[in-house]
């Protein structure tokens, strides 16, 4: 059985969407986690806020990592076969710079979230 890889093009736009999803979930997720603590029954899962974030941070940095492994993929791919197609190439190295970037954001973030744990008070 034949193992077909994904094309250029397929491989340029996962890497190109994989991080900025990744940090969208992140950040959505870990707002909602801080509210779930700061809720009517803090602790009801028995699972710290800190420990949330840990594994949101982690989770999209993985995510994040695989989409510039893509990113790498569809570039060395694009270059390899001489496309004439300068697009592709353009993409490719969008998202290898994107998806550092946005790898660097997931970091800072989750070094942020982890670091001091929510206090929950009215603003």
């Amino acid at each position: 059985m034949k193992v077909r890889l994904p094309s250029t093009e397929a491989l340029q736009w996962i890497g190109l969407f994989t991080a900025p999803l990744a940090w969208t979930a992140q950040l959505v997720l870990g707002y909602g986690a801080t509210l779930a603590a700061c809720g009517p029954a803090p602790g009801r899962f028995g699972v710290s806020t800190v420990t949330w974030e840990a594994t949101l941070t982690a989770g999209a940095a993985v995510l994040a990592v695989g989409g510039e492994a893509a990113a790498i993929a569809a570039y060395r791919r694009s270059r390899r076969d001489g496309l004439p197609d300068e697009r592709r190439r353009f993409f490719a190295e969008a998202a290898m710079l994107a998806s550092i970037l946005f790898l660097l954001a997931i970091l800072l973030g989750g070094i942020a979230a982890t670091s001091e744990a929510p206090s929950c008070r009215q603003s």
